[in-house]
């Protein structure tokens, strides 16, 4: 983020040389942490007294530096160390303390900041009581007569009060640059105010108070006639004149938001301070157009101090109003989030039945989620229209997503899936209801036959897909009606048709049904006899239930046929074939299947001649065939 400059604070054109060292000091940058904002501004203030301070001057030299450990504990406290702000400030801490200890002179008992790596520690609230004290005393010092008892013990009771305030810090910061110094002066202090209690006042003399420095004004005095000098005439115009317009005309043309950025408000301030080097570098400083330029600088220099103002003003209104409009964004957002829910078990598709009111259900639900997705579409569309800057946001994504991709995909494979073909791994698949449409269709292209008729399984299954054809019929003209707005005369014929062929199924069925009779008496009563003992038999289970008649539908017939069998001995295969003789015949039984009456037919075979390891010289149950309804009147018919 850019770094914007602290407005620069302005003075009278009498004191110009220190109004501009004030002026183009480095400003603070709005984006910078608090603390460096804080020791930027306690270092700015110290670069201001610096020029004012006195060498010796050990009091006012102290203020200075305790200023500069408040810096450096305002540095103490960011987070961000490693910042080039941060950096800098240290290193102006840095500079600034040896500037004053170099004024106060080696050995100097300043309060202010050691060297090193990191930044001063901070003091403790008792030692700074302690410091202030002292600077107190050295302050009253130069003005203590000889002989001045009673403002002597003043003094060492300052001296004593300190030692007491340092007394009272803990043994880390006992350990501080800050403590030691403040207590390396209590002694010698009050050796000195002890010493000159001990000399003997001059006669007559009264103490006089130390001179005090006044700044000195800026070039003053009645114009000087006549043209600069040839030198002053050819810096002015080569160093100052020329620059002075190009940087009035820069100004002139940079906005307010581009001044209050550090590099550029450090670009016409370092330009300014340049300038104002040139001015006082020229020999005529009392004539009108020397002077005349220092009150042009000055008025430059206001003008980036306007501009700075200005320009922060801007900056921060449009923080504002970004922030209000990420708010609104926010809840935009959020209200069209709420639009549509992405599930991962969201199903658009319809499964069987296909029952009339489950489809205009559904058919309700899919135009809805259409409307869904137009709507939301709209809305996010719109909001990136009104603030642009948001377009290509996550949250903006991914709802494009949803809106673009991911809802109009899903609603037509529902679709599809339900009423028309859908993409599958292998290739395209048919939905349910054009199956079963398909399925009805196949069966009504064919008379039914009789021997179909007569299989109640069949006649089950059939009458089944005849229905589910013609209820996926209704549901396609509903499709078409309810959606698309158009009739379907094709699948109401069809509907219909298979309707009817219900019906006519149905029917016939039950045609056959009515009509089915026990078959014929053929055998005699000894094969009848058999088949009762060996359907009878508890041992033997052909799972025979309750029956009501029993018919000999074949005679005994015997028949032979060549057999052949490969067997496994031990390590050899062995191949054996035989001549194989049975007598075999058939009954039909109106038996009770799952309780309805059935035709039942039991076929009986013996063995005459045959392999050991098959049954000979009995009769055996080969075969059980269920077979079609028959009514109970009909049994006996």
């Amino acid at each position: 983020m850019p770094r914007l400059s602290r407005p620069a604070a302005l003075l009278t054109a009498t004191f110009i040389v220190l109004m501009m060292s004030t002026l183009l000091a480095p400003t603070p940058a709005l984006a910078d942490e608090t603390g460096v904002i804080k020791a930027r501004l306690a270092l700015d203030a110290v670069e201001r007294s610096l020029p004012r301070l006195a060498d010796g001057d050990v009091a006012s030299g102290n203020k200075l530096l305790a200023r500069i450990n408040d810096a450096a504990e305002a540095l103490k406290g960011c987070k961000d160390k490693a910042a080039e702000s941060w950096q800098a400030q240290l290193a102006r801490a840095k500079k600034l303390d040896a500037e004053i200890r170099a004024k106060l002179g080696a050995g100097g008992g300043g309060s202010g900041s050691g060297g090193g790596e990191t930044a001063p520690s901070a003091p403790s609230s008792d030692t700074k009581k302690a410091a202030a004290l002292l600077d107190e005393v050295d302050a009253a010092f130069p003005s203590l007569a000889a002989g001045d008892v009673s403002a002597g013990n003043v003094l060492i009771k300052k001296v004593n009060d300190a030692i007491g305030l340092l007394s009272k810090a803990d043994a880390k910061a006992r350990e501080g640059d800050f403590w030691k110094r403040t207590a390396a002066r209590t002694k010698p202090l009050d050796g000195k105010i002890r010493a000159r209690l001990a000399e003997k006042p001059a006669p007559g003399a009264t103490p006089k108070p130390a001179p005090k420095e006044t700044p000195k004004p800026a070039p003053s005095g009645g114009a000087e006639a006549g043209p600069l000098t040839r030198g002053d005439q050819y810096t002015f115009d080569t160093r100052f004149a020329a620059k002075m317009d190009k940087l009035e005309k820069e100004l002139a043309a940079t906005a307010p938001e581009k001044v209050a950025l550090k590099k550029n408000n450090d670009y016409f301030m370092t330009g300014a301070r340049n300038l104002l080097a040139v001015l006082k570098g020229l020999k005529s400083q009392d004539h009108p157009t020397v002077k005349a330029s220092y009150t042009r600088l000055q008025s430059f220099v206001k003008n980036v101090d306007a501009k700075t103002t200005d320009g922060i003003a801007r900056i921060e209104k449009a923080r504002a109003t970004a922030a209000a409009e990420s708010k609104l964004v926010d809840e935009e957002l959020a209200k069209i989030e709420a639009f549509f829910e992405r599930k991962k078990d969201q199903k658009f598709h319809l499964e069987p039945p296909f029952g009339e009111l489950r489809m205009r259900k559904w058919i309700e639900e899919i135009k809805g989620h259409w409307a869904i997705q137009k709507k939301g579409l709209a809305q996010l569309q719109r909001l990136v229209k009104e603030h642009p800057d948001y377009a290509k946001g996550n949250r903006v994504g991914k709802l494009r997503h949803i809106f673009e991709t991911y809802l109009p995909t899903r609603l037509t494979r529902g679709i599809n899936r339900t009423v028309g073909w859908f993409e599958v791994s292998a290739g395209k698949q048919q939905s349910d209801m054009l199956f079963r449409i398909a399925n009805g269709k196949k069966l009504i292209e064919n008379e039914f036959k009789e021997s179909w008729l007569a299989d109640d399984k069949w006649v089950e299954k059939a009458l089944v897909e005849l229905e589910q054809g013609a209820e996926a019929a209704r549901a396609m003209v509903i499709w078409q009606k309810e959606y698309y707005r158009k009739d379907d005369p094709e699948h109401a014929k069809l509907a219909t048709a298979l309707i009817a062929a219900t019906r006519k199924l149905d029917e016939a069925a039950k045609r056959v049904i009515a009509d089915t009779r026990m078959p014929e008496q053929r055998g005699d009563a000894s094969l009848a006899a058999i088949a009762k003992k060996l359907l009878t038999d508890k041992k033997v289970k052909y799972g025979v239930g309750p029956y009501r008649r029993l018919v000999v539908n074949s005679k005994k017939q015997r028949e032979s046929a060549e057999r052949e069998e490969a067997r496994e001995e031990g390590s050899y295969l062995v191949i054996t074939k035989w001549t194989e003789t049975w007598d075999h015949f058939q009954v039909c039984l109106a038996e009770e299947v799952d309780g309805t009456l059935r035709l039942v037919y039991y076929s009986f075979k013996y063995f005459v001649s045959a392999p050991k390891w098959k049954t000979r010289g009995e009769w055996f149950c080969s075969d059980r065939i269920v077979s079609r309804r028959i009514l109970p009147e009909n049994v006996d018919k």
